[in-house]
């Protein structure tokens, strides 16, 4: 594992990317970014430590809840995800837990608070580490 945990960032909105960057940066994380589902897939195998802190799924259809629910299923069995979103109504919620996800996926509404995304981020961070020590 590395010194400084690692966050895979895929946020569609270039200005909100920028802030986001310097705000991990600045937190010491090491920062990739990124912009398709490929690029998030990647960046897990050079780093399989890395949580990732996405927005959207580009690349693919979009499906429930307006993300590609095949990719965030794929990531999310290897690592924990903070899926920051506007679609938090009870449905969109409802539909994520029929994921089955668990504490796998971190929901942040957008729009959010940079300290909550931390948090969310931190207790990201914690919760993959304990499936990395449970060795899943």
């Amino acid at each position: 594992m590395r010194d400084h945990q690692h966050v895979v960032l895929c946020e569609h909105d270039a200005v909100l990317a920028g802030v986001l960057s310097d705000m991990f940066s600045s937190e010491g994380f090491d920062l990739t970014t990124c912009t398709s589902l490929a690029e998030i897939t990647a960046a897990l195998e050079r780093d399989p430590s890395a949580v990732v802190v996405t927005d959207s799924w580009l690349g693919r259809p979009a499906g429930l809840l307006g993300i590609d629910t095949a990719g965030l299923q794929q990531v999310a069995a290897h690592t924990t995800v903070v899926l920051t979103t506007a679609w938090t109504g009870a449905g969109h919620r409802a539909a994520l837990e029929a994921l089955r996800l668990g504490d796998a996926v971190r929901v942040v509404p957008k729009p959010y608070d940079l300290d909550d995304l931390l948090d969310a981020v931190r207790s990201a961070v914690a919760a993959h580490r304990r499936r990395m020590a449970a060795g899943g």
